[in-house]
């Protein structure tokens, strides 16, 4: 009974070992942002569907914020190359740029004095929208 027990203990010793050893692995986050950062949230407005199949929500996730005069954002699943749009409430474009969606992209736009509409086409048919506020 003594045997047993002497195992059953290593074994134990060696789980908490373990254990310990993958709670101290360091945690990497990718991107930094200050405090002062806004977050956009985008919603998908529109994409290629097909009545067959049931709807599922969205996989998809945008990740984008604005700090300091610049736009910085990245997809969590590619979806080729986009369209980025930028316009004000009534409809007026800022400015159009393309992009890859397999990197994160940092577009610099500057100080606003205006809500704006950022619109993301891409090439698989999705279509974005998410509203940076002034």
């Amino acid at each position: 009974m003594q045997y047993k027990s002497s195992e059953i203990m290593k074994s134990l010793k060696f789980i908490q070992l373990l254990i310990f050893v993958i709670l101290l692995q360091p945690r990497c986050f990718a991107g930094t942002k200050s405090g002062n950062a806004q977050e956009v949230h985008f919603l998908k407005k529109e994409g290629i569907t097909n009545q067959k199949k049931p709807r599922a929500p969205s996989r998809q996730h945008i990740t984008c914020y604005y700090e300091n005069g610049q736009i910085h954002l990245s997809f969590n699943i590619y979806e080729s190359y986009a369209t980025l749009s930028i316009e004000d409430e009534i409809g007026e474009i800022y400015d159009i740029t393309p992009f890859d969606t397999a990197l994160p992209m940092i577009y610099s736009i500057g100080e606003f004095s205006n809500n704006l509409v950022l619109k993301i086409e891409t090439d698989y048919g999705n279509i974005y929208e998410g509203y940076l506020t002034y």
